[in-house]
């Protein structure tokens, strides 16, 4: 029964974090941000995150981290890894909750996390998550792969969410069951000019040249990357009120996977969007165990092409 100990990380604890995530992912996810030791100091000096960690003696055995936008007023739940030889000791569970109140403390208005595997599933349900649908990684070596979305909104940020005047969003099966597991609350009100959110999924940056032709509503590529750069995941997320562009999107291949509420602020209101995919690559999964919820959130979701959404006149 060793005593475990847990104190905020600081910029010299960058080498113990760095050595704790290269073992524990196994160099499976490059993600410099938490194995790369300058940068991990770097981050920490700038006290952006709320991250915790945990020791055994002086050993590091556990970190977890939320990043906070401040622009977006929401918060990243997660990155939270225990060293294999303590697992199975609520170590990240209570590195979670600490990491969550703290930051919830700071008033945002929204946490989420991408989830990966099972246990991590289990701690965000238990964190008051919902699943609001899915993405997919870019961090892995081979490939993407395909992660849940969990999501919950403050009271405070449900007090500040406008309901889309496009109501037809919110009879689609998906975004139904989301609205009554989340009691989403809103206001009436219009919806800002803007079609995709300022605040997106991190992925590869990647942007196609052109002219567009208003005359016959057209558009010319001039540049189209070489193909082992060719993006194998395109991904936008569009305000709900924008049927018309989420239409169009579904035309060309894309499916939406997560319907996220309140994702977009805008002078301090919040409004609900949505996230469409297309890819071109198989999609694994990290953990089998998560499989048959993912394919439960992939169904459900799939009846939204069955429905054709009118968009008012």
């Amino acid at each position: 029964n060793m005593e475990i100990f847990i104190r905020k990380a600081m910029p010299e604890d960058a080498e113990d974090i760095a050595n704790l995530y290269t073992e524990v992912w196994s160099g499976k996810y490059p993600l410099n941000d938490f194995t790369d030791i300058i940068l991990i100091k770097e981050r920490l000096k700038a006290e952006k995150d709320v991250w915790y960690l945990a020791f055994s003696k002086e050993r590091c055995i556990g970190s977890a981290v939320c990043t906070i936008d401040k622009d977006n007023n929401s918060a990243e739940l997660g990155r939270a890894v225990t060293s294999k030889d303590f697992r199975g000791k609520s170590i990240s569970k209570q590195l979670y909750e600490i990491v969550r109140e703290e930051t919830l403390n700071k008033g945002i208005d929204i946490l989420w996390a991408l989830i990966r595997n099972k246990a991590t599933y289990e701690i965000s349900k238990n964190d008051g998550l919902t699943i609001v649908g899915y993405s997919e990684s870019y961090i892995l070596d081979k490939g993407t792969e395909v992660l849940l979305f969990g999501l919950r909104m403050t009271k405070e940020g449900n007090k500040k969410r406008v309901i889309s005047p496009t109501k037809e969003i919110y009879n689609l099966c998906g975004v139904q069951r989301i609205v009554q597991e989340m009691h989403l609350e809103g206001n009436e009100g219009g919806y800002p000019q803007e079609v995709v959110a300022k605040m997106a999924l991190k992925g590869k940056p990647f942007s196609l040249e052109g002219m567009y032709y208003p005359l016959n509503k057209s558009f010319s590529a001039t540049f189209i990357p070489e193909a082992d750069s060719f993006p194998e995941h395109f991904e936008a997320t569009i305000l709900a009120d924008k049927t018309r562009h989420i239409q169009f999107l579904q035309s060309m291949g894309f499916s939406i996977t997560a319907f996220l509420p309140g994702w977009f602020q805008k002078e301090n209101k919040r409004y609900d969007c949505v996230l469409l995919t297309s890819t071109l690559a198989p999609l694994p999964v990290c953990d089998i165990q998560i499989k048959p919820i993912l394919e439960d959130i992939i169904n459900e979701f799939k009846t939204i092409h069955a429905n054709k959404m009118e968009t008012k006149k």
